[in-house]
């Protein structure tokens, strides 16, 4: 089953903020040389439609979660943003029973070139 409309929103991470980020260098936060190439994100977030099961476009099964995350804006405005998550049902499959709207998740992925999210990893929350 496929989502009808597929949302294909980016996912950007706003910028550091308190301490964190206050006290850091991205050498302190061991990040990759901006001269080599990588295409490494993390996304905290919540699920807000029940996962849908699909195929890749290499036909392999995934589940495509839709995962709703904290965005501000230039001003610092809250705002909420959407993501779209393909996870190999091989990532899925040992969390499914906790992958349901609701549900709070921490994505380790990369970035699609239709700006989703392609994920390596998944983090459910406790119940």
């Amino acid at each position: 089953m496929s989502l009808l409309p597929r949302l294909r929103q980016a996912c950007r991470s706003p910028a550091p903020a308190g301490p964190l980020g206050a006290k850091s260098t991205p050498s302190d936060l061991n990040l990759p040389d901006p001269n080599e190439e990588a295409n490494i994100a993390l996304l905290s977030g919540t699920i807000i439609e029940d996962p849908q099961r699909d195929r890749s476009r290499d036909g392999d099964p995934i589940t495509v979660l839709l995962i709703s995350f904290d965005a501000p804006d230039e001003k610092a405005r809250r705002a909420a943003a959407v993501c779209e998550v393909e996870v190999p049902d091989e990532i899925a499959d040992p969390q499914r029973g906790r992958l349901r709207a609701g549900r709070r998740l921490v994505v380790i992925g990369r970035l699609t070139g239709a700006g989703g999210l392609w994920a390596t990893a998944i983090v459910t929350g406790r119940p």
